[in-house]
């Protein structure tokens, strides 16, 4: 299945039609049968042009990775780390970018070291910069308190 055959596959499941979605739910089943979905998924974090698309991909990713990591092909465990940095850096949907922290978070857990390039490099950056979605959540210690 082609990536924008998963991209439909997704969007039908948000549909609100209960007969689409067990329609789709019977087509994500044959799609995952298919080693390369992991990979078109990853493609679609950052090509789907919905939101509900984008973080649907990576709550399915991240759930597929969860079991099937060792499965997963070696080239993409190593490109995995990139494509969540990369679609972290242009993700302006703050639910999408829960569910790519989410993703994030499983690659850096399984990835080992070879995962904190990119993602590490990411999480430098975005500390650092001054506009709030991007910066960590800091919690200043609180201010010193009088003693009358």
């Amino acid at each position: 299945m082609a990536a924008p055959d998963l991209e439909r596959l997704l969007a039908a499941l948000l549909e609100p039609d209960s007969a689409v979605i067990r329609r789709a739910t019977a087509g994500l089943r044959e799609a995952f049968a298919d080693p390369q979905t992991p990979a078109r998924l990853g493609l679609l974090l950052t090509a789907a042009p919905q939101p509900q698309v984008r973080q649907l991909a990576a709550v399915l990713l991240r759930r597929r990775l969860l079991g099937k990591w060792r499965g997963l092909e070696p080239d993409l465990r190593l490109r995995l780390p990139a494509m969540v940095a990369e679609a972290l850096e242009q993700e302006p949907e703050h639910a999408v970018r829960v569910a790519l922290a989410q993703l994030g978070a499983l690659l850096l857990r399984r990835g080992g070291v070879g995962a904190w390039g990119p993602l590490g490099s990411w999480l430098q950056a975005a500390a650092g910069d001054p506009r709030p979605p991007r910066q960590e959540v800091r919690r200043d210690p609180p201010p010193p308190q009088k003693i009358n």
